[in-house]
């Protein structure tokens, strides 16, 4: 289904949002798996982060304030 690809949602105003929390708690999960230091790795991550992805500091914040937005939150 190419239509459901991540640049076509982007296209139609579709926005995906990073975790920061999330983001610093899976590259300490990749270093207590010996895959390099965290520090190493979240550099090198946050360096190819996919075009238009949007960063923010802790997920249960941006879905307050979408749901302040009018917006709802619907977990599927």
């Amino acid at each position: 289904m190419p239509g459901i690809g991540l640049e076509s949602l982007q296209k139609i105003g579709t926005t995906f949002l990073l975790c920061e929390n999330a983001f610093g708690g899976w590259c300490a999960e990749l270093e207590a798996r010996k895959k390099g230091k965290a520090a190493d790795l979240q550099a090198e991550l946050r360096a190819n982060i996919l075009p238009g992805v949007v960063t923010v500091p802790a997920m249960v914040i941006a879905i307050e304030k979408a749901q302040a937005a009018g917006i709802r939150y619907n977990r599927q």
